[in-house]
């Protein structure tokens, strides 16, 4: 499966951009996330596979489901910190995403979707779920 490539290259790519500094990022999801923080796969990673009528190829087209958790003193900040978080996935995925099989053909992040609620330790938390995804060729 491409997908477990894609995220593995994916991780280390988000890590070195300054806009995500001190933003923790996880392969999955774990009771231990704390905000600000990206969770790279937090439901089921949905594969789409399609084979060429000649030749062995393939190609992939992966949705994989994420999750962006910010916590600040108002709804508007929190859900703006969120937002300003899902802009640097999209512009890694934009200007350089991971190379996985042949080639990656597209990648970007699509359907996003907020849910504010009050944090426990006061203010808000804003649980901000996206689509990352991307179509390739395998030989």
């Amino acid at each position: 499966m491409t997908s477990a490539e894609f995220i593995t290259k994916l991780r280390p790519l988000l890590a070195a951009r300054a806009g995500l500094a001190g933003v923790a990022i996880h392969d999955a999801w774990t009771r231990d996330v704390a905000s600000p923080a990206i969770v790279l796969v937090r439901a089921r990673v949905r594969h789409d596979i399609s084979w060429q009528a000649m030749g062995p190829q393939r190609w992939d087209m992966v949705t994989i489901p994420g999750l962006v958790v910010t916590t600040a003193d108002t709804v508007q900040a929190a859900a703006d910190a969120a937002l300003d978080i899902c802009a640097e996935i999209g512009l890694q995925l934009k200007t350089a995403p991971p190379s996985v099989g042949a080639q990656t053909l597209m990648a970007s992040l699509e359907t996003i979707g907020w849910l504010p609620y009050p944090s426990d330790k006061g203010g808000w938390t804003c649980d901000t779920e996206f689509d990352i995804t991307y179509k390739s060729n395998i030989p």
